[in-house]
C-alpha cells in the first residue's frame, strides 16, 4: 500500500488529486485513451492539485494500436511545452516513451493499476 493506496487498484482521479496534495505537487497528468474507431484518440489533462481545475489540455491520434504509446509521448512533450518548461530542458530530458520502457498500450496502465510492466 502506497500513500494510502492498496496495490493494484486503479487510481482514479480523486485519488490522483489526493496523492498530488499529499506528496506537495502543483500539478497532476489525468490521461485518456480512447478508441474512436478506427483510430485512438489520446488526451492529457494537466489538473491543479488544489482547485482542481484543468491547467492545460493536449490532444493527438494514434492511426495504428501499436503507435499509442508514440503518441502518448508526442502528447507529453506538447504538454510540457503548453505548461511553459523551457525548451533547454525539454531537449536535455525529452526521450521518446516508447525507448524508455515497454511500447505495449498495456503498459501504459500499469502505474495507475498500481503494477510493474
Amino acid at each position: 500500500m502506497a500513500l494510502g493506496y492498496p496495490a493494484g487498484k486503479l487510481l482514479m482521479p480523486d485519488g490522483a488529486r489526493e496523492i498530488c496534495q499529499k506528496t506537495g505537487s502543483k500539478l497532476y497528468i489525468a490521461p485518456l485513451i480512447s478508441d474512436v474507431g478506427n483510430r485512438y484518440r489520446i488526451r492529457l489533462e494537466a489538473v491543479n492539485c488544489h482547485t482542481g481545475k484543468k491547467v492545460a489540455v493536449v490532444e493527438s491520434e494514434a492511426e495504428r494500436r501499436s503507435d499509442v504509446v508514440k503518441m502518448v509521448g508526442v502528447a507529453g512533450h506538447q504538454l510540457r511545452w503548453r505548461l511553459g518548461e523551457p525548451r533547454a530542458l525539454q531537449e536535455k530530458f525529452n526521450q521518446p516513451v516508447e525507448l524508455s520502457g515497454s511500447a505495449s498500450p498495456e503498459a501504459l496502465h500499469a502505474p495507475a493499476n498500481g503494477t510493474e510492466s
